[in-house]
C-alpha cells in the first residue's frame, strides 16, 4: 500500500468534516439500518439468516471483483449468493470492485473501480446499485463529490445516531464488532437514538463464533437486532430508508 502524502491527508480530514451535499431525515421514531461490508460469506449466510428470523432485512456492501474468492480475512460469498439476497429482500450496495483504499487512490481510478463493481452486480440482482460504502471507511474528497452525486448516501464508518438531515457524502456509522462495543455500548447507542428520534447505522464484516477484529458474533448481532425491535425501532435497509418509496434513479436526480 502506498504511503498517504500530506496533501491526501488534508483531502481526507476536508471530505470528513465539509457537508457539501444532505439529506433531510423526516423520521417518526428511532431508526436502524445493519450494514455488512465486502461481503463476508458468514455475514450472507449467517447474519442474513439472523435479520430474516426477525423479520428485517439488511444492507450487503458487495465488492463484485471479489464475489468468491478466499480473501485475506474470511472467505467471500459468491454472485449466485448476492443474488439469492437480493431476492430475499435484502439491500445489495456498492463497495467497489476491488477494495481500493480512497486516501491513496486517484478518484479517476477509484471511479472506474465503481464503474466496474456496478457493471459485475447491476445484472446479477437486477437493479442499480443505489447506496455505497467506502472500503477501509477512507474518503478522498474528490471522490466523495463525485459518489455523493452518484448514489443515495455514501456509508463511511465514524459517528452516531443521525437526526433531521445527514451528510449524503458520509453517512455515519458505528461498528458492530465484538472488538469494539460490547452489549452496554450497543445499548446506550440505541437509547440514543430512540431518545432523540435518530437513525442508527451498525456496520460489521464477518459474523462468526470467532470473528476477526471486523467482526461480530451471532450472539452479538442478535443482540442488537433484538433490542432494535425490542425498543419500538424501525429497523431499514439504507436504501429503504433513503427512497423513501422513490426510486434510486428518481432520488439521484433530484440529488443533483
Amino acid at each position: 500500500m502506498t504511503r498517504e502524502t500530506l496533501n491526501e491527508k488534508v483531502k481526507r480530514h476536508l471530505a470528513r468534516r465539509v457537508v457539501t451535499c444532505q439529506v433531510p431525515l423526516a423520521l417518526d421514531r428511532g431508526t436502524v439500518s445493519f450494514t455488512f461490508d465486502d461481503i463476508a460469506d458468514s455475514a450472507a449466510r449467517d447474519g442474513a439468516r439472523i435479520l430474516e428470523d426477525r423479520g428485517v432485512r439488511g444492507t450487503f456492501y458487495v465488492c463484485g471483483g471479489l464475489a468468491g474468492t478466499a480473501w485475506d480475512l474470511y472467505p467471500l460469498a459468491g454472485l449466485a449468493t448476492v443474488a439469492d439476497l437480493a431476492r430475499r429482500g435484502h439491500e445489495i450496495g456498492c463497495h467497489t470492485a476491488t477494495h481500493p483504499n480512497g486516501a491513496t487512490t486517484g478518484a479517476k481510478r477509484y471511479l472506474r473501480d465503481v464503474d466496474e463493481n456496478a457493471r459485475i452486480l447491476e445484472p446479477v440482482i437486477g437493479q442499480p446499485l443505489s447506496t455505497f460504502a467506502y472500503p477501509y471507511g477512507a474518503i478522498g474528497l474528490p471522490h466523495k463529490l463525485a459518489l455523493q452525486r452518484r448514489f443515495l448516501a455514501c456509508r463511511g464508518i465514524h459517528g452516531g445516531p443521525m437526526s433531521r438531515r445527514a451528510d449524503r457524502g458520509r453517512l455515519e456509522a458505528v461498528a458492530l464488532e465484538n472488538a469494539s462495543i460490547g452489549e452496554a455500548g450497543i445499548d446506550a447507542v440505541m437509547d440514543e437514538a430512540v431518545a432523540r428520534g435518530a437513525w442508527l447505522v451498525f456496520y460489521a464484516h464477518d459474523v462468526a463464533d470467532r470473528p476477526t477484529r471486523f467482526g461480530v458474533t451471532p450472539e452479538r448481532l442478535a443482540y442488537a437486532v433484538d433490542g432494535a425491535l425490542a425498543r419500538g425501532c424501525r429497523v431499514e435497509t439504507v436504501a429503504g430508508l433513503l427512497g423513501n418509496g422513490a426510486s434510486a434513479s428518481d432520488m439521484r436526480r433530484s440529488a443533483r
